[in-house]
């Protein structure tokens, strides 16, 4: 069975990781003595370290793989917000509901100033009622 596209090294993948040189220097030492390529001996001279290390080493990194691929819930976790952070979201839409009420209270007061027969209590005149002619002492209408 022939296979396609490109043959992985694991010399390569691991050249393009993040660490440190001495630890790719490990792991593929490790990963050569799991492929049967590399004996116990071979890798623990090659990584100057006793051949119980190095078998102590590559069930590290087994056990590492292992809870690496692990199945996990799919998509972003789930953040825990604190408490008290949930308690002053609370507070501060309350906050901007008060603050909003205040504003409008002070409107309807400004309103109720300018114009104070909007009142429910009070009704507007309608019309003036016409003067009555001033009347004099004796109870005669002034000429």
């Amino acid at each position: 069975m022939a296979r396609r596209g490109r043959r992985t090294s694991a010399a390569s993948i691991v050249a393009r990781m993040k660490g440190s040189p001495a630890a790719k220097e490990r792991v593929l030492a490790i990963l050569g003595n799991l492929g049967g390529t590399v004996a116990t001996s071979e890798a623990s001279s090659r990584l100057r370290v006793s051949p119980a290390l190095v078998r102590r080493l590559r069930e590290t990194l087994l056990e590492a793989a292992l809870r690496a691929l692990e199945p996990r819930p799919r998509g972003r976790p789930l953040q825990v917000v604190p408490k008290y952070v949930r308690d002053l979201r609370k507070l501060e839409v309350r906050l901007a509901d008060l603050e909003e009420e205040l504003e409008l209270a002070r409107v309807r007061e400004q309103i109720a100033l300018a114009l104070p027969w909007t009142r429910r209590s009070q009704k507007r005149a309608t019309s003036i009622p016409p003067r009555r002619p001033a009347e004099t002492p004796s109870g005669s209408p002034a000429a």
